[in-house]
């Protein structure tokens, strides 16, 4: 009986679990970066090989911008939620993750080697648009 029940259990957490994962795995659509099934306005950006993310995460996440990394095939992307995506909010949040390396916060205190990636580019842009 005691079994059973913990095979139960375990069913329910596994089940959850996926859930979870579904669920995060569908806020992410398209090369338009939009985040939660095309609802919120959202940046994408991928990160450099080479390149650790955590600089730019922790930067935005210190001046109020929702992220949610993804790696996927080798790749590492970031979606970064915004208000609108206009070229304003575009320069603050591409200046932000470009002089991430050099931030240091009370969480994050970066390695010796400066991150700067060579360019800022987000998924939706071309190449002349970057930094």
């Amino acid at each position: 009986m005691l079994t059973v029940s913990l095979v139960l259990i375990l069913a329910a957490v596994v089940l959850a679990g996926l859930a979870v994962i579904s669920t995060s795995i569908r806020r992410l659509e398209g090369a338009t970066g939009t985040l939660d099934e095309g609802t919120a306005p959202a940046l994408r950006y991928r990160v450099p090989n080479g390149m650790d993310a955590a600089a730019a995460v922790v930067t935005l996440h210190h001046r109020g911008y929702d992220v949610t990394p993804r790696y996927q095939d080798g790749e590492t992307d970031l979606y970064i939620r915004t208000v609108d995506g206009g070229q304003a909010e575009r320069e603050e949040i591409r200046t932000l993750i470009y002089n991430a390396g050099d931030a240091e916060h009370e969480d994050w205190h970066p390695a010796p080697r400066t991150w700067h990636p060579d360019e800022v580019r987000f998924a939706d842009e071309d190449e002349s648009r970057s930094r």
